[in-house]
C-alpha cells in the first residue's frame, strides 16, 4: 500500500468520528420489543415497582419478564396481578414471561404442585 493510499483512508475513517449518530441509527420501528428480566432489578421493584418500571421504559424496554410471585396474594412486587396488568398497560409495556417458584412444590403431593400451577396461571 502507498503511504499516499494509507493516509487518504485513515482521514476518510478519521472523518466518520465527526458524523452525527444519528446517520447510524437504525431507522423506523424496532420488529421486536427490548425485554427485561425484572429478577435483575428485584431489589428496586420491592421497593418501587411503578417508579422502576418507569425507569426500565425510560431506557427502552417495553417487555418484561415477572419474578417473585405471590402465591398467597396471587400477585407480584405487592400487586394483586390484576392490578399490575392495569399498570403495565397504563404504562404501554407488557409482561410476556414470568419466573416461577416451582422447585419448592416438586417434592411435594402433586395436588400441591397442580394448586400452586392454577394460581400461577390465575396470576
Amino acid at each position: 500500500m502507498k503511504r499516499r493510499k494509507f493516509i487518504e483512508g485513515v482521514g476518510m475513517i478519521s472523518a466518520t468520528a465527526l458524523l452525527p449518530m444519528q446517520g447510524f441509527s437504525m431507522p423506523g420501528k424496532p420488529k421486536y420489543k427490548m425485554g427485561l428480566q425484572l429478577f435483575s432489578i428485584r431489589g428496586d421493584m420491592a421497593k418501587d415497582a411503578i417508579g422502576s418500571l418507569k425507569a426500565a421504559k425510560a431506557l427502552g424496554y417495553e417487555d418484561f419478564e415477572a419474578y417473585g410471585f405471590d402465591s398467597d396474594k396471587i400477585g407480584f412486587y405487592g400487586y394483586k396481578s390484576s392490578e399490575l396488568k392495569k399498570v403495565m398497560d397504563d404504562l404501554n409495556l407488557s409482561m410476556t414471561s414470568g419466573h416461577f417458584g416451582f422447585s419448592t412444590y416438586l417434592s411435594k403431593a402433586d395436588d400441591e404442585l397442580s394448586r400452586f400451577v392454577d394460581q400461577c396461571i390465575k396470576g
